[in-house]
């Protein structure tokens, strides 16, 4: 029996192995099969995050999608952003994401991207509720790549300001950022002070929620002990990031969005999104 209050708006996301475990993850491969016909989609890429549950959820996705003729480009542990930049190297733009993203350690969850957008997990339920029969004649092939190399070096490209000077603290919070985040600022020059790489699905030093300021003290202590100039701090997908000033205070993401629009509209006008819930300011701001 599925419990349809894993299938949420924006994602799927559920207690392992209560809700969200190896039979429930077949079920919800071969809802986003029909979603892959439905787009006339044939092949997506696959990723997920340190959590412990995460491999064999992954595992079985890849095998389950598989068998309805879907071809895997498997990147293994990967950020949630690597997962998206993935995708859109891909002719079919689509890829499946596991991930507990900001949750306690005993979620996993899913995210998914389909021809180049979003999909909801209310509507991969509703793809599994349909009888409709899934007709394959072949089982899809399972491929396993890295594409760390080829995401470090297209950031590098695309950033044009020196910035090696810096003092770097990142907290990874045992998440997956930690498989990329440090390497990363290492290769831009900076001086990086790190805490938290190594990935442990056991979260064992503090929460991966860098919203919340309980989570933020060893990096806040880190950057003000060290004289570092920034800090960043990430979630356990590497989607989410908590700014630590030189002075030890938090840019909160409404102040983040403020810096990069104005930065944005000082060099042209062009759109920018961004949540209702944000204070009037920011909006006061671009508009």
């Amino acid at each position: 029996m599925i419990s349809e209050s894993i299938f949420r708006e924006n994602d799927i996301r559920g207690v392992y192995p209560e809700e969200l475990n190896e039979s429930v993850i077949k079920e919800i491969a071969k809802g986003i099969a029909k979603k892959c016909f439905q787009e006339d989609i044939s092949s997506i890429v696959v990723a997920r995050d340190g959590r412990l549950s995460g491999e064999s959820l992954l595992t079985t996705f890849c095998n389950a999608i598989a068998q309805y003729g879907i071809d895997v480009n498997n990147i293994g542990l990967a950020t949630s952003p690597m997962l998206y930049f993935a995708a859109k190297k891909e002719n079919s733009k689509s890829g499946v994401m596991i991930t507990g993203s900001h949750n306690p350690k005993n979620y996993n969850g899913i995210k998914m991207v389909i021809n180049d957008n979003s999909v909801s997990g209310s509507e991969i339920l509703s793809l599994i509720k349909n009888d409709e029969f899934l007709n394959n004649s072949s089982v899809g092939n399972i491929i396993y790549s890295d594409i760390k190399e080829i995401y470090i070096s297209e950031i590098l490209k695309n950033i044009d300001t020196d910035i090696s000077e810096l003092k770097v603290v990142i907290d990874s919070g045992n998440g997956a950022a930690g498989f990329i985040a440090p390497e990363l600022f290492k290769r831009l020059g900076c001086d990086v002070i790190e805490l938290y790489s190594e990935v442990d699905g056991n979260f064992p030093n503090h929460h991966p929620d860098p919203g919340k300021l309980e989570n933020l003290e060893d990096i806040i202590s880190e950057v003000k002990n060290k004289n570092a100039d920034i800090g960043f701090a990430f979630d356990g997908d590497g989607d989410r990031v908590g700014l630590i000033t030189n002075l030890g205070d938090m840019i909160f993401p409404d102040k983040q969005m403020m810096l990069f629009s104005e930065d944005i509209l000082k060099n042209k006008n062009g759109p920018i999104v961004f949540d209702v819930k944000c204070s009037n300011h920011l909006s006061n701001l671009i508009l």
